[in-house]
């Protein structure tokens, strides 16, 4: 039984404790608000609330703050507030995979770009497995290595690491120029942009960059990765050496630290959004002619130079999170006005694949050239004997041919865009640690993304009249798709494999277009997709479709897209006949043939994976309760496979009513409804569940909270996260009435009006409303 009343005294006394107990149990909620106008109204709110603003951003209309949580509504009806948004957190960037080398690397006299042009260096015909398959060995021959290029990196910082060598360049030593802390609120401990206290990552990504060394490593190394790639081992007066050389050698980089040495708790959104418009503010400034000199700092690794003014022409953000409104955020929007002002940007896709609809934002920006990540069977063989010992590799990696990596987040958009745009390299990677002589093989679209920064710092200096948009569809216009061997869709590898000498040919040729992807846009996230292709999979009156899947290439992906509806309560996915097309003798010798599944649930833009797991044999995956809008369900050939293998698929759907509403209701931007829910003595357990109309099948999706209240517990927060519907379940609950607070806390009221309409349903063990 519910009590439904907004007029009753009772229920306006116990709305006030509801929220004086949010407010006394929270700290201020942290928000990204966006202004109708200018901000300024929108700041007085905030204020007035006894909030504090703590960016106020130049670039897109918005601004970032703390607010009370129980003052979030009063803020949005203020005049000057658009819509508010969680300022969520985007996790700290990690490697897939990272294998440290344990003996310390030795510099030889040469610098990579030195090397290349010294007699007494022997180079095989090519070099640097990633280099040669982007074609870069071709423009280093060239003499086009990057000089005057500068790469904003926004990450953990950037460090001098010792790879980073200046011999044979002309532009200026060193090459990290400088660089800035983006963290609100930082710890006075906080190390500085280019310290060797840092954590890896941005370093790793940087050496991936501009890395321009020959290095000697001890020969367990050397002849591993002689037996796999002979021509990334170079000799060098009897000795063997690796040349550790990036795409843009002799680039500069800027370092745009977000990512704390103090923890691992990740970079609210509100920071990267203050350092994706430092570096537009860079690079406005020197075109608008402000000299470009150091402003503080003495150039040391604790006290970087810092800048007021750069010619930045490229970012790399090898980073991301989960999106309501692909294309839109305002991380997206940026990236849009990075192109006006002239800077290439380049995010990873992300490592949440293989499932579809995985990519997040900034990848999902219209203006950001997205980075796949692929897997050559020579850099998993060296990493696999480097791990386990020499041989072990062969056995692992079967096939030879390059695939989309495993964990490589996938395409489309909710809003209709393949999203992918090009792939480059990104399993073990050879990369430079924060610490100085540190020597990593590191995994991951955070390294493919630098890759592909590289190849656009390239073409920003040798062809410098093109325009960061040129420079960006150059690279998506003539990349290579038939390079990969596993039957990679648009939605995997994009475009394809980087070719770096065809961008710049097709620049120097003036044939690159100056148009930007573009969705289907509608407010359904099926019709979206559909209308680039993607079949969405509805099982109709009989609750099945079946299907055969023949022939899946080591590492290739069939996508299924399921029609996930309100009354959907399970989706049993059935696969049987799993045949390799090889006999046992021609398989992968450690484990044999299989497929690796995953099923995703509906949330868009974020990995969310439900079910999955490597199979020979028949099962059924059973997946209950699963969100509304579209489940995706990713078949891979395994990436170790030794040959093809093919299996039946039969989707079952079971559908039930979902029984009549506790309460409807029409939710505003920031506001509340209160339900008092009766829950009797003896119940084993209690279910409560919120579902709305913009869901995750809609775009933009609502984000609506279901928060709890029984005086037992307290406050319970389990049914405020992004899923759709929100679900609490609680076993052996206590008697007595729950007080369902419902919370629209981002109400885009792009369609179906200015509200989002929900409904409210709770149960008991046996189905039974309450």
């Amino acid at each position: 039984m519910k009590s439904y009343s907004r007029y009753s005294l009772f229920f306006v006394v116990l709305v006030s404790l509801a929220f004086s107990a949010i407010a006394q149990a929270t700290e201020a909620d942290a928000v990204l608000i966006r202004c109708e106008g200018s901000c300024s109204k929108a700041v007085k709110a905030v204020q007035k609330a006894g909030g504090l603003v703590t960016h106020q951003y130049k670039y897109v209309n918005a601004i970032a703050a703390k607010v009370p949580g129980d003052k979030r509504g009063q803020i949005s009806k203020s005049k000057g507030v658009a819509e508010i948004s969680k300022d969520r957190i985007v996790n700290e960037p990690k490697a897939v995979e990272k294998e440290e080398m344990q003996t310390k690397a030795e510099l030889v006299a040469l610098s990579g770009v030195q090397a290349l042009s010294d007699d007494s260096v022997v180079r095989p015909d090519g070099y640097l497995l990633n280099l040669d398959m982007m074609g870069a060995h071709l423009m280093l021959g060239a003499g086009f290595a990057g000089d005057g290029a500068i790469t904003a990196i926004i990450d953990s910082g950037t460090s001098h690491h010792f790879t980073l060598q200046r011999g044979g360049c002309a532009s200026p030593d060193p090459t990290v120029m400088g660089g800035e802390v983006y963290i609100g609120g930082a710890d006075p401990t906080e190390p500085s942009a280019t310290s060797y206290s840092n954590g890896d990552h941005g370093t790793w990504v940087g050496t991936t960059i501009a890395a321009n060394a020959v290095i000697g490593l001890p020969s367990y190394y050397t002849d591993i990765i002689k037996d796999h790639a002979p021509g990334s081992v170079w000799d060098f007066g009897g000795v063997d050496v690796i040349p550790m050389i990036g795409a843009a050698p002799c680039s500069n980089i800027y370092a745009l630290k977000v990512f704390s040495a103090l923890s691992d708790d990740g970079a609210p959104s509100s920071d990267v959004l203050a350092a994706m418009e430092r570096a537009i503010t860079l690079k406005a400034n020197f075109d608008a002619g402000m000299p470009s000199v150091p402003v503080s700092g003495v150039g040391s690794p604790e006290d970087p130079f810092v800048y007021d003014s750069l010619d930045i022409g490229v970012v790399n953000m090898s980073l991301g999170g989960g999106t309501l409104y692909a294309g839109m955020d305002l991380d997206d929007q940026l990236t849009l006005i990075m192109l006006d002002n002239d800077i290439t940007i380049v995010n990873s896709a992300g490592n949440e694949g293989h499932a579809a609809m995985t990519g997040g934002s900034a990848g999902t920006g219209r203006g950001t050239l997205t980075a796949a990540a692929a897997s050559s069977s020579a850099h998993e063989r060296i990493l696999r004997d480097i791990q386990y010992g020499p041989g072990v590799g062969a056995l692992w990696r079967t096939s030879t041919h390059t695939q989309t990596a495993t964990f490589s987040s996938r395409g489309p958009t909710a809003d209709g865009r393949i999203s992918t745009d090009v792939i480059a390299n990104g399993h073990a990677v050879l990369a430079g640690g924060a610490p100085e002589f540190s020597i990593f093989w590191v995994s991951g679209t955070s390294f493919s993304a630098p890759n592909v920064a590289a190849a656009a710092a390239v073409l920003r200096s040798a062809v410098p009249s093109a325009s960061a948009l040129q420079v960006r569809n150059s690279l998506v216009e003539t990349a290579n798709p038939t390079l990969l061997g596993d039957n990679s869709a648009p939605i995997d590898q994009g475009a394809g494999f980087v070719d770096i000498p065809a961008a710049y040919t097709a620049l120097m040729g003036g044939g690159v277009s100056n148009d930007l992807p573009t969705g289907e846009e509608s407010a359904s996230v099926k019709g979206n997709i559909e209308a680039i292709g993607f079949e969405t999979i509805t099982t109709g009156n009989s609750g099945s479709y079946q299907m055969h899947i023949a022939d899946l290439a080591p590492g290739q992906v069939s996508h299924l897209f399921l029609d996930s509806k309100k009354t959907t309560d399970q989706f049993a996915i059935k696969l049987t006949n799993i045949t390799p097309a090889l006999p046992p003798g021609g398989q992968n010798q450690i484990w044999g043939d299989d497929v690796f599944v995953l099923v995703q649930d509906a949330r868009t833009s974020d990995e969310d994976i439900k079910l999955g797991g490597y199979y020979t044999s028949d099962t059924t995956l059973v997946m209950d309760n699963p969100g509304t809008g579209i489940v995706r369900l990713a078949v891979m050939g395994d990436s170790t496979n030794g040959g093809n293998i093919s299996l039946d698929v039969e989707i079952m759907e079971v559908r039930s009513p979902a029984g009549k509403a506790l309460a409807k209701g029409n939710l505003p931007q920031s506001d509340n409804d209160l339900i008092e829910i009766e829950v009797p003595a003896g119940t084993s357990e209690a279910t409560f569940e919120l579902a709305w109309n913009n869901h995750w099948g809609r775009y933009p999706t609502d984000d609506l909270d279901l928060i709890l209240f029984h005086t037992a517990y307290g406050l319970i927060w389990d049914g405020a996260t992004f899923a759709s519907p929100e679900r609490v379940v609680i076993s052996a609950p206590a008697s007595g009435t729950y007080t369902a607070i419902v919370d629209g806390y981002t109400v885009w009221g792009v369609h179906g009006g200015a509200g989002s309409k929900y409904e409210l349903h709770a149960w008991d063990q046996d189905g039974n409303s309450f």
